[in-house]
């Protein structure tokens, strides 16, 4: 993912963007730019002769067009593709791009920071609200019949959690998540970006000692998976819980096979507990061990994570 100019494809828009994402200058040419595709740095008869085909390795390094495209980037993005190129000779590629993505992380989602824009496009406008009684339905639709169910529970990966019908789903979801009066047992929570819904947080603190809150998330489709957005969100509900609700104490529960989850996770906060059993029985009352003590995948089989503010 870096071009034999010094660009870092990672932090472009053009693969940072939500829609038609480039695959960066070595990828294919779908959804490329034309001025990609038709590079004169990248159909340079120059670079073609040389080994590491990077321009640090041409006999006229620094030409007049990189030093052109040099000047623009450090003048408009506060980057060099000179100073990459030296240093990709220097350290090598691979440490290059280790210390690429340190300089280019996101410290509030961990995602990516576009070098164009300037921020992470993943924190742009992530909200999170509570969701209605009347969002029931679409809420179930995208916990049990969406894209992304598959990734968290069900056959093939997650037979220990199966796939709940419309009845189960609401034995597991009674309507105080969805109402006013209940939120002190616990919410369901709508996550939208730029106005639009992508889907779902919920806490729950009815089963729970008190100050303490279990969460879970889930998006509705896989298009919105992996930008970061569920982190940023989930860094949202945990201020909102402090602050508004004085919760300070908090429990996630993937599958131990979730790494994916479990990666999320650890990016807003969250710590994996080396003694699951001391810890369900530090945040669970004990009247609700038995039955939810286990988490959805059964005790071997869930990781357990935490999240306290002291």
């Amino acid at each position: 993912m870096v071009a034999p100019c010094g660009m870092n494809c990672r932090i472009c828009l053009g693969h940072l963007r939500e829609k038609n994402v480039c695959h960066g200058c070595w990828g294919d040419n779908d959804n490329k730019p034309y001025h990609c595709v038709a590079c004169a740095i990248k159909n340079c008869d120059y670079l073609e002769k040389t080994e590491s085909k990077f321009c640090y390795d041409c006999e006229v390094f620094p030409c007049k067009r990189l030093k052109q495209l040099d000047k623009r980037y450090r003048t408009k993005y506060n980057m060099s593709m000179i100073e990459n190129l030296e240093n990709i000779k220097k350290l090598g590629l691979v440490q290059f791009e280790k210390n690429e993505h340190v300089r280019w992380l996101c410290k509030n989602c961990g995602g990516i920071i576009c070098v164009h824009r300037k921020v992470c496009l993943a924190c742009q406008k992530i909200e999170i609200r509570h969701a209605r009684l009347s969002e029931k339905e679409k809420v179930y639709r995208w916990l049990c019949k969406s894209g992304t169910t598959s990734m968290h529970m069900g056959s093939p990966d997650y037979p220990e959690s199966p796939v709940p019908d419309w009845n189960q789903f609401n034995e597991d979801f009674k309507n105080f998540y969805f109402l006013e009066s209940g939120q002190k047992m616990g919410s369901v929570m709508i996550i939208e970006k730029n106005n639009e819904e992508i889907g779902c947080l919920c806490y729950a603190c009815f089963h729970l000692r008190q100050g303490s809150a279990e969460l879970d998330i889930w998006l509705k489709s896989k298009t919105n998976c992996g930008h970061g957005y569920g982190t940023t969100a989930l860094k949202q509900l945990l201020e909102y819980l402090i602050n508004e609700k004085g919760i300070t104490n908090f429990i996630i529960r993937p599958s131990e096979k979730n790494l994916r989850a479990i990666k999320s996770y650890e990016k807003a906060g969250f710590k994996r507990v080396k003694d699951k059993t001391e810890t369900i029985k530090r945040f669970l009352s004990e009247e609700y061990i038995d039955e939810y003590g286990d988490g959805d995948y059964g005790f071997d089989n869930t990781a357990v994570l935490t999240y306290e503010r002291h």
